[in-house]
């Protein structure tokens, strides 16, 4: 199923470190002190979407460093000081569903999706690209390997963006 995580004061307390899949999506939400997820350390699988939603003092994600395989997407919403999302490396590909970044102000590129969900080399379809109100994002070609965007694809207000190198 879903494991929904929102509105907890104290997350960072909670051991989810066995945690090792999530059948359909994991949200996690409305956490306004989380500075830092560490755990779910062991977390390798999510069936469908990853969703970091409202949480403005999120800076790192290295606790899903350990996610691995397939994915159908990754959204990441009002989380402006998340520094890069490297920890996602490890996944091979994002098929199907959607990338949807908005409000992340302190991300510069797309990290490690070229080499790690295998969206560079590779012929990734999407339902949904939305890359909005990204103040510091600089480098897309992470998506190089976007070979169909079926729905919408919007770039937009994202000033520090000056190619779309990527999405040829």
């Amino acid at each position: 199923g879903t494991l929904e995580i929102r509105g907890m004061a104290d997350f960072e307390r909670v051991d989810l470190s066995s945690l090792v899949s999530v059948g359909i999506d994991l949200l996690i939400d409305d956490l306004g002190e989380l500075t830092t997820l560490d755990t779910p350390t062991s977390l390798t699988t999510i069936g469908e979407r990853l969703r970091l939603r409202n949480l403005p003092k999120l800076a790192r994600i290295d606790g899903l460093s350990a996610l691995e395989g397939e994915i159908g997407g990754v959204e990441i919403y009002i989380v402006p000081l998340l520094e890069d999302i490297d920890a996602l490396g490890g996944l091979d590909h994002i098929e199907g569903s959607s990338i949807n970044i908005e409000r992340a102000n302190a991300l510069r590129h797309l990290g490690d999706l070229d080499a790690g969900t295998g969206l560079a080399g590779s012929s990734a379809r999407l339902t949904e690209l939305r890359l909005v109100n990204n103040a510091s994002l600089e480098d897309i070609t992470a998506l190089a390997g976007v070979s169909e965007v079926d729905g919408q694809l919007t770039v937009r207000v994202c000033p520090e963006l000056r190619s779309l190198e990527g999405l040829e």
